[in-house]
């Protein structure tokens, strides 16, 4: 049984049924290059982000390894790894793919929140900002990146003001995938994204692309001001890629990538 935070879904408790079982099938995602990750092939849902993160903890370990949350970087790569075949045709077209999250502050947005000692993320906006003035990170086009592996509890870390990334939609592939806000989403330095412009490229959506949510929430007591970040092309019929930011407990209907630590 798993109890949600005061605020999420009521208070109700869940039940997530017995623990997961490891298919004789369910072999890893092993993926080289710039960046190395071995990942679970199958995506865990469909249900709201967290549970899915928490049915993560629950299945076997792989080796001495643990699974975990994907963070919007590592979903975007495991997603693109033969994305019409697989993350297209088995989520995004059917339901909405739980990139990672992201907190919705006063002027900017964080993505993928560090989490502290406690092993709890951080939702502190003002704390969130010093650890980038004690980063020394600058913020180039509005956006300020993280390097990884310089910040304990920190992935795929970074901000971006609301004012720097296009909202709206019919966006172009181009503009969506040059913006600083698909740079903070796969953490990278580059011109471009490079797995986000293989995903939307015309091709796959001639519609463009939507992003909708970015903007500061009023949340209420007691919800931690977290948003699951979404990639979904099924309600739009399918010619539009989707990017949102909803409330934690808006994103019901999701699956999320697990990836495996370090033994």
């Amino acid at each position: 049984m798993f109890k949600v935070f005061a605020g999420f879904l009521g208070a109700r408790t869940l039940s997530l049924g017995p623990p997961p079982v490891r298919p004789e099938s369910d072999e890893p995602l092993i993926i080289s290059g710039e960046r190395k990750i071995i990942a679970r092939r199958e995506p865990f849902g469909p249900n709201y982000f967290w549970l899915n993160v928490t049915r993560m903890t629950q299945f076997p370990k792989y080796g001495r390894r643990t699974l975990r949350a994907a963070t919007t970087a590592e979903s975007i790569l495991i997603a693109d790894q033969d994305f019409p075949g697989r993350a297209r045709r088995q989520i995004l077209d059917v339901t909405e793919l739980q990139l990672g999250l992201g907190l919705m502050g006063r002027t900017a947005v964080f993505i993928n929140p560090p989490k502290n000692a406690k092993g709890e993320y951080i939702t502190d906006e003002a704390e969130l900002n010093a650890l980038l003035r004690r980063q020394g990170v600058e913020s180039v086009g509005g956006v300020q990146l993280v390097p990884n592996n310089t910040l304990e509890g920190a992935l795929d870390f970074g901000a971006i003001n609301y004012n720097a990334f296009p909202h709206g939609s019919n966006l172009s592939a181009i503009q969506f995938v040059s913006c600083g806000l698909a740079s903070l989403l796969e953490h990278t330095t580059a011109e471009r994204a490079e797995h986000l412009r293989s995903i939307a490229r015309t091709d796959n959506y001639p519609g463009g692309i939507y992003v909708h949510g970015f903007h500061p929430y009023n949340f209420k007591a007691g919800e931690p001001p977290l948003c699951t970040l979404t990639l979904f092309s099924g309600d739009l019929d399918k010619e539009v890629l989707g990017l949102v930011a909803a409330p934690w407990c808006d994103s019901k209907d999701g699956y999320a990538y697990g990836v495996y630590d370090a033994a």
